[in-house]
């Protein structure tokens, strides 16, 4: 029984030391003992991100900023809306580690352009009759203020998809 216990002990060993290419929090990054307390960076992640002063003087500067906007009560004469198809908040937060990893940076930190908008909103998309949105939907939803079944456009709930005779009623 020791003698198997010394044996997946040293596997274990053998397991956690070898480089593994498949759970590497940063591919394509390499890792570098830090000069102080044996400890690794992972190049492109700035080491003073490793302290608490960093993190509170950064939600304080973006605190300030915010805190520092005057609202605008103004009433909008033109209004643009952003709107990305199939963008949900993962996918965001993957662009957003994308152009950060490609800034040699680890990229959670990056901000996409439109992130920096003064206003922004979010606006939750589903079917009618799906949990999953697709583009028609969603533009009906978006367009008129009423949600339709999936794969279809224009359209209310009233009307289900290949409902040739009720898409031709103006009512709905």
């Amino acid at each position: 029984m020791n003698v198997f216990l010394v044996v997946l002990a040293g596997m274990l060993v053998k397991v956690l030391a070898t480089d593994d290419p498949y759970h590497d929090v940063q591919p394509g990054l390499k890792t570098t003992a830090s000069p102080k307390d044996n400890e690794t960076f992972v190049e492109g992640i700035s080491p003073k991100e490793n302290t608490t002063k960093y993190w509170h003087d950064l939600n304080e500067a973006v605190l300030q900023e915010k805190l520092a906007r005057k609202p605008n009560k103004g009433l909008a004469k033109n209004l643009i809306l952003f709107l990305g198809d199939g963008m949900s908040l993962a996918t965001l937060t993957a662009a957003r580690i994308y152009l950060g990893q490609l800034k040699k940076e680890a990229g959670e930190n990056s901000f996409l352009s439109f992130e920096k908008f003064p206003y922004t909103g979010l606006a939750k998309t589903y079917c009618a009759d799906s949990q999953v949105a697709d583009s028609a939907c969603s533009a009906t939803a978006y367009l008129t203020g009423v949600k339709g079944n999936i794969y279809t456009v224009g359209v209310t709930s009233s009307v289900g998809l290949r409902d040739w005779e009720n898409m031709k009623n103006e009512s709905y």
